[in-house]
């Protein structure tokens, strides 16, 4: 997650569980030979307070600091023959409305129902914003809330698993039938 504004990769995130997960899971894909790394999709996110302009140059930047940063755990990772540039994919949203709609959907909000209704009714990104403003006491709620979440990056990893040759389930099947 990413401060308002801002696309550098707090050190504070890159310590989370979630991160250690992933980079234990890319470990042990590099370590098993049944499983390959096919690809790594990178997808940031602006939330969608603020220029749509802004917002699309922020959530861009993102990515690329996020996709630094899994390179470089990688790299610390000393995983297999991986072309890094060539793993990659980068994604970006600029104003994230489907992931505002959601947790002001699963939220207490004060006026929720209001806000939903804006949502539907209104297509143009600035119309909304202007509107939500408007209800000034769930806008304030949103701010704490709602948008923090939204500022954020998040890591896809693509794995093929590869199966059994049909030479080594022959050999199983006369050998170890329950394997």
């Amino acid at each position: 997650k990413y401060v308002i504004n801002r696309a550098d990769v707090r050190r504070s995130e890159t310590r989370k569980d979630e991160v250690k997960s992933m980079t234990q899971y890319l470990k042990s894909v590099d370590a098993n030979e049944r499983l390959e790394l096919k690809g790594l999709e990178v997808s940031a996110y602006a939330s969608p307070d603020g220029e749509l302009d802004f917002n699309d140059k922020l959530s861009g930047n993102r990515s690329a600091t996020a996709t630094k940063f899994f390179q470089s755990e990688l790299k610390k990772l000393e995983v297999g023959q991986v072309d890094l540039d060539e793993v990659f994919n980068l994604m970006n949203t600029a104003e994230d409305w489907d992931g505002f709609k959601d947790l002001v959907s699963k939220s207490n909000i004060q006026d929720k129902e209001l806000i939903l209704r804006v949502l539907s009714m209104y297509n143009d990104p600035d119309v909304r914003e202007k509107e939500i403003r408007n209800i000034s006491a769930a806008f304030t709620e949103l701010t704490e809330q709602i948008l923090p979440q939204l500022r954020r990056s998040q890591l896809e990893v693509n794995v093929d698993v590869i199966g059994k040759s049909d030479a080594e389930i022959s050999k199983l099947a006369a050998n170890n039938p329950s394997e």
